[in-house]
This record gives structure tokens, C-alpha cells and sequence, in this order.
């Protein structure tokens, strides 16, 4: 039981950091389209 609650555990942090990662690539992305916004 412990094991499957740590993987889980592990499992959603692992998902955070992916779309964390993958928001930033976009947001990155979006925003070079339009180089007279200031961030």
C-alpha cells in the first residue's frame, strides 16, 4: 500500500513538472508571435 501511494505521489509530481514544462515551451511559443507584448 505504502508503495502505491508513493508512486502515485511520485506519479503526480512528475505530471506537474511535464505540463509545467510543456505550458512554458507554448507560452514561449505564443508570445514570439507577438514580440510587442512585454512580459
Amino acid at each position: 500500500m505504502q508503495h502505491t501511494t508513493h508512486a502515485l505521489i511520485h506519479g503526480a509530481h512528475e505530471a506537474t513538472w511535464l505540463e509545467k514544462v510543456f505550458f512554458t515551451k507554448n507560452y514561449t511559443r505564443y508570445n514570439r508571435h507577438r514580440p510587442n507584448v512585454q512580459t
